[in-house]
Order: C-alpha cells, then sequence, then structure tokens
C-alpha cells in the first residue's frame, strides 16, 4: 500500500553526517534487522510511501533484503521494484538514518522480498530527545486507541483504524511515555490487524488524575510480542506497540514533558519515604530487642 504524501519529509540533501565506512553501515544494517524496526520507504516523482523491514542480509553481506508484505498489499515487492530508487528512512536509536537503494526482486526465506546491493553511504541525522519514563500501573498514565472489529477480549480479531470494519476506542496498557513517542501494549487478538507503517488518528492518553490529557495521531514503529503474567498468574501473549507521535503541537509537548516530569518526582518522593518508613521501622524493631 501506498500513499501520495510521505509520512515524515525527506531530510534536506546536506542534514546530518555522511557514514561511508562499510564496517559502521553494516553494523547499522544489522541492528535494523535485529530491531525489527519499521523502515518507511519513498519513491517516484510524486514522493509516494511505503513501509518495510529489514529481514536479512547476503551470506556476503553486499546484499539487504526488504520485507515489503508488512504494508498489507501482495502486490507490493512488485510495485516497489518498478522504480529505479527507494530512499529508506528509519529512526534508530537517538538518530535518523537514511539511505537510497537500487530495488530489484528477489527471495529470502522462501518469500518475495525486494533485494538490494548495501549502499555506500548512509546519512545519520541526530533527532532531539525529549524525557522519556517507563510507566507503570502506580502512575495512573492511560490510553485508548481506535481499533476496527471486535473489542480485545470479545473473542473476535480487531485491525488498525482504516483497515475495514465498525471502529471502537480499545484500552491500552502504556509501559512507556515520550513527547514524541508512546509503547503499549494490547492482547494479540486485538493487535491482529495491525501494521507497520499504520497511523491511529486517535491515540488518547490521560496524563494521570491531575496532569491533563491529549489526543494525537501515531504512527506505529515497531510490533513485537511478549509475555506478561496474567491475573491468574499464568504467561499472557501481548503484543508490544512503539508508535510515534504525528504533528504534536508545542503546547502538547510541553504538557506531556511536564508531566512526566511530575511523575517521576510523586515516584522519587514515595521511594524517599518507603525507605524512611523502613528505616524507623528498624530502629524501632532494634530498641525493642534491646
Amino acid at each position: 500500500m501506498t500513499s501520495d504524501t510521505p509520512s515524515a519529509p525527506l531530510p534536506p540533501a546536506d542534514a546530518g553526517s555522511a557514514q561511508r565506512d562499510r564496517t559502521e553501515i553494516l553494523r547499522l544494517l544489522r541492528r535494523m534487522v535485529t530491531e525489527s524496526v519499521a523502515l518507511t520507504l519513498v519513491h517516484g516523482e510524486r514522493g509516494e510511501v511505503a513501509h518495510a523491514r529489514l529481514v536479512g542480509l547476503s551470506d556476503d553481506e553486499r546484499s539487504l533484503f526488504l520485507d515489503g508484505a508488512t504494508d498489507g498489499a501482495a502486490d507490493a515487492v512488485d510495485h516497489l521494484t518498478r522504480h529505479p530508487t527507494l530512499t529508506c528512512l528509519v529512526n534508530l536509536g537517538h538518530d535518523r538514518i537514511h539511505f537510497t537503494v537500487e530495488p530489484k526482486a528477489g527471495t529470502f526465506a522462501r518469500r518475495k522480498v525486494v533485494r538490494a546491493r548495501v549502499p555506500d553511504m548512509v546519512v545519520k541525522v541526530q533527532r532531539r530527545e525529549y524525557f522519556r519514563l517507563d510507566i507503570t500501573p502506580d502512575d495512573g498514565v492511560t490510553c485508548t486507541v481506535p481499533l476496527a472489529g471486535p473489542a480485545a477480549g470479545s473473542g473476535g480479531s480487531a485491525g488498525s483504524a482504516g483497515s475495514g470494519g465498525r471502529e471502537r476506542e480499545v484500552a491500552v496498557t502504556v509501559v512507556d511515555l515520550s513527547a514524541t513517542g508512546i509503547a503499549f501494549t494490547l492482547p494479540m487478538a486485538a493487535a491482529a490487524g495491525m501494521r507497520l507503517g499504520a497511523e491511529l488518528p486517535r491515540c488518547a492518553v490521560t496524563l494521570g488524575d491531575d496532569l491533563g490529557r491529549v489526543v494525537h495521531a501515531v504512527q506505529i514503529r515497531s510490533l513485537r510480542r511478549v509475555t506478561a503474567v496474567g491475573d491468574d498468574g499464568e504467561p499472557v501473549s501481548l503484543v508490544r506497540v512503539g508508535a510515534e507521535f504525528t504533528g504534536m503541537a508545542q503546547r502538547d509537548i510541553g504538557l506531556v514533558q511536564r508531566a512526566l516530569g511530575t511523575l517521576a518526582r510523586r515516584r522519587r518522593d514515595a521511594e524517599r519515604e518507603a525507605e524512611q518508613r523502613a528505616a524507623l521501622a528498624a530502629r524501632a524493631g532494634a530498641r525493642a530487642a534491646g
């Protein structure tokens, strides 16, 4: 699947630092494979956009393989290989990386994929970083996202917004939050229709009981299966979704930053109080024993 407007603008030609060291380029590519991150592929005269994963390198590490099937289109490879070049963009750690390849049809693990020569150069643009906080249930941060189909736990499967079916708001568990993105988990059945690069138009995040609320579109950047312990003590399979806020207004960036700072301060205060109580209890026990 493609769209006529890129989800993120191409960096200027002179932006960032050009990396031509083959060892470093291969290190970055291997990391993309290991972390299974979403690449945005920009192609065509109108700057059409598709999404893919870098699934592997050839044995001699001269070729890379892109799986365009993550975009949900059966003919994704045929479509992508009709273009002379693809510009690949990906967020990797603190960097925004982009490079250009010449796509050819190929196979990898018996799948039809895009094959291309490993680029001679990649460009890294450092991203502005914001404070990020691992979220716990005590923080009171909640989130709902729009999914199509039956709600989680109803016995059916649900897709991402726009994949067909009736939309409904589904509560998810927030595990990580910053002013640029969010990570949350949800049952596998609810995440069945999600795909890399898909946009959820109304991700509503309540920042604790008294710290405000933001509602913004997010783009799915990673999908990973995880195992958690359920209420009955048994293991439960979940999907961890990493998503990037799109078009976040500066006032909302400030709101999220302030809320996260407050939550972190409250957490530190609670930890200090617990330590003080434990110390007092220990001293009281020592006096009683004496």
